[in-house]
């Protein structure tokens, strides 16, 4: 340490002052090429010198203590040309600029504009579970009967009171209708009531999601789950179904029966379910 200090005592004064008039600044104004306005924010690199700063509100850029010789000037500003000037810096002077940007318009992609859609074309559904799937998946619920599909789990406290969770949101934010129309239930709210919602005598199940679900109300964020029972015909075709079910692991069973049949602008429909179930083991 003694020596270092004896060598700074033995540097010549006007050394420092000479390694600062080898340096330059460099300072600048930025305009807009056609009405002269002054352009802020826009970006500056000084490239050999791997230096880089932004112009403030009023288009000024300062570059100090740069090493005299020559630059690259780049200025980058979205809606106007890039260009790439070529500068010297002078020994101990300061080099002043006027850059005036030309505007260059954004180019972006195409822009397709689609005819708007109804409420009815809205409200279609995204995944729709019916016929043989419908059958193959059904669970003692409708929440365990969904529990297979993509995107879509079960928030259980038991065998029966379980809801089905779209998309990690439920409760409120998901709305459970049957034939589009509310349950009335408390499954949403509290998490040891079931849903009032017989699977067995069911059609099939369909799911509406995203912007559509909003359709049936403004807190629908996560979707809508509509069970389709068909309790009012549509149609005069025959149709019957059975189905069963048994579990061993509460000693409990299901079964369910529909029928529907009709003639001319009559149809009648008659359905009905059975369920039993034990502790669990």
């Amino acid at each position: 340490m003694r020596f270092l200090f004896l060598f700074l005592l033995l540097l010549p004064p006007g050394a420092s002052l000479l390694a600062q008039e080898r340096r330059g600044s460099v300072t600048g104004l930025f305009r807009d090429a056609d009405t002269g306005e002054e352009i802020g924010w826009v970006q500056v690199l000084l490239e050999e010198a791997g230096r880089s700063t932004v112009a403030d509100g009023a288009g000024r850029f300062h570059f100090h203590d740069v090493p005299a010789g020559r630059y690259t000037l780049h200025s980058y500003r979205i809606g106007y040309e890039t260009p790439a000037l070529p500068i010297e810096v002078a020994a101990g002077d300061t080099l002043r600029l006027t850059l005036r940007l030309s505007a260059a318009p954004v180019a972006i992609g195409e822009i397709v504009v689609e005819e708007g859609r109804s409420s009815e074309q809205l409200s279609e559904p995204a995944l729709s579970l019916d016929g043989r799937q419908f059958r193959r998946n059904l669970g003692m619920t409708i929440a365990e009967t969904l529990d297979r599909e993509p995107g879509i789990a079960m928030r259980s406290m038991g065998p029966a009171p379980a809801r089905p969770v779209l998309r990690g949101l439920g409760g409120e934010r998901l709305l459970v209708l049957e034939d589009g129309g509310r349950t009335g239930d408390l499954s949403a709210t509290s998490t040891d009531h079931a849903v009032a919602i017989e699977p067995m005598t069911a059609d099939r199940i369909e799911i509406v999601r995203g912007p559509a679900a909003l359709v049936y109300g403004p807190n629908v964020l996560g979707g809508v789950v509509n069970v389709v029972r068909g309790q009012i015909p549509t149609s005069a075709a025959h149709r019957y179904g059975v189905s069963m079910q048994g579990e061993s692991v509460n000693r409990g069973y299901a079964a369910g029966i529909s029928a529907l049949w009709g003639s001319g602008r009559t149809a009648f429909r008659l359905d009905g379910s059975a369920r039993q179930a034990g502790e669990m083991h």
